[in-house]
């Protein structure tokens, strides 16, 4: 049985009050990640350990790991089908070789890319319409390059998203600045030049 509720939060406390203390080694987390832990699970709650994945991909294993790490946070509890280690890193590896050919791009930008595309995946997943459970053999090109396409047009709308929104927010503050020392209108070269710099903004 679970120690009381009382005895858990007493610990708690007394762990708070240690984290504030400097120490020469900083301070303990471990313990109150444990106590967190015990604290939940008494009320009933489960919990999981933190999902780890690489932030930045330095071997083609990281993109497969990313892409499982993912898998087991978007579907928790189904278990991934997983092939053979060596056919997964010859996707992995044909994955990379198809975006450095389609961007002339260098070997580590297109594995920074490869782990984009992972990632929008699933965050967008009810874009691929996929019908069948997915593996990390989609991201094999030839008749599912379909996948790679889509992923990056979704990632495309969301860079445009992105400089339009901090394009208006520039357009806003230039309004917002022009109004303190100008008087109402626009001289000729004054729309040229915020035109200008608007487009430039856009593009950045």
């Amino acid at each position: 049985m679970a120690r009381e509720f009382d005895a858990i939060l007493k610990e708690m406390a007394a762990c708070i009050d240690g984290i504030w203390q400097p120490t020469i080694i900083g301070p303990n987390y471990w313990s109150m990640d444990e106590l967190c832990e015990e604290w939940l699970k008494a009320r009933g709650y489960s919990i999981r350990p933190p999902y780890k994945f690489p932030n930045k991909i330095k071997k083609l294993d990281d993109l497969i790991i990313l892409f499982y790490s993912l898998y087991t946070k978007r579907f928790p509890g189904k278990i991934a089908y997983v092939k053979d280690e060596k056919e997964e890193r010859k996707t992995a590896s044909r994955f990379v070789k198809s975006r450095m050919e389609s961007g002339s791009l260098d070997r580590n930008t297109a594995m920074q890319e490869c782990g984009e595309i992972i990632k929008t995946v699933f965050e967008d997943l009810d874009r691929f319409n996929f019908t069948v459970p997915i593996t990390f053999g989609i991201f094999g090109q030839k008749s599912m390059s379909w996948v790679t396409n889509v992923a990056v047009d979704i990632m495309n709308e969301k860079i445009n998203r992105y400089r339009h929104i901090e394009g208006q927010k520039y357009a806003d503050k230039v309004m917002a600045e022009r109004a303190k020392t100008h008087k109402p209108g626009w001289t000729e070269e004054e729309l040229d030049e915020a035109i200008k710099n608007l487009e430039e903004k856009g593009n950045g």
